[in-house]
């Protein structure tokens, strides 16, 4: 099974000087919003993407969602389903025409994976 590292999103208190800083260090980022989630900035660096969103009210600035893809996703995700250990935040469903499964690590950090 071949993994590659898909997306970072890290969670801002201020996303326009997150944005500043992190333009400073050489990304270039477009500014983006899905549906009716926030709008929130994009760069991509060799096929990975990191998004910088605003950090909600609940929400702490180390909280981070990491992105995956797998090209043994069914494989995969029948047995994350079969481990009692993982935490499932969403079963499989299709999100701009790949499968995705959202679980949580050990530390409570949520986990996309999706077929490639």
């Amino acid at each position: 099974m071949r993994v590659s590292f898909d997306f970072l999103v890290l969670r801002c208190k201020n996303i326009s000087v997150s944005r500043e800083f992190y333009e400073k260090l050489g990304l270039m980022f477009i500014n983006e919003k899905h549906g009716n989630g926030p709008e929130h900035y994009s760069s991509e660096i060799d096929g990975v993407l990191i998004e910088l969103y605003p950090l909600q009210e609940n929400e702490h600035v180390d909280s981070c969602r990491v992105g995956f893809s797998v090209t043994s996703f069914l494989e995969l995700t029948a047995k994350l389903t079969q481990d009692e250990s993982i935490e499932i935040v969403e079963m499989v469903h299709e999100l701009n025409e790949r499968l995705v499964m959202i679980v949580k690590d050990p530390d409570g950090r949520t986990v996309e994976i999706s077929d490639i």
